[in-house]
């Protein structure tokens, strides 16, 4: 099996004694059989992969920096959502505050309005002594 192997000339017993290369020589896109040929097609063939592999590094590049990019935002976003959640707490936290100082006003403001209210009802029962002093002072003097 072996000398079959190395042997590419030897018959086979299906009647094919051709090498490759020789069944192609002058058909159209047969292989260069000159060094030369040879060594051109090798160097635009190394010279091609070449430059595929720059532009598939370049688009790996390329999207590894949008990557980033929209990593970087990303990181931006959930930044700017912290700071903003924080200060949506520091804000309810004052609102609340806020709120109890109103209560303790509006208590306030009720105990004042009371006091005004009795302070007013005891004006207004002293004018009446004052009008009924003044209309006995004048009963006395006629």
């Amino acid at each position: 099996m072996r000398e079959i192997m190395w042997d590419l000339e030897r018959d086979v017993g299906y009647g094919i004694i051709e090498t490759w290369d020789e069944m192609l020589v002058d058909k159209p896109g047969a292989p260069a059989t000159d060094d030369t040929e040879l060594g051109r097609q090798m160097i635009e063939f190394t010279t091609r992969v070449r430059q595929d592999t720059y532009e598939i590094y370049t688009k790996l590049d390329d999207e590894r920096s949008k990557r980033q990019l929209m990593a970087g935002r990303l990181n931006m976003l959930y930044r700017d959502s912290d700071l903003a959640r924080a200060e949506v707490m520091s804000l309810h936290t004052q609102v609340v505050a806020q709120q109890a100082v109103i209560t303790e006003l509006q208590a306030v403001d009720r105990k004042r309005q009371a006091m005004i209210t009795e302070m007013l009802a005891a004006d207004d029962r002293r004018q009446k002594l004052f009008i009924e002093a003044l209309k006995l002072l004048k009963r006395l003097q006629t």
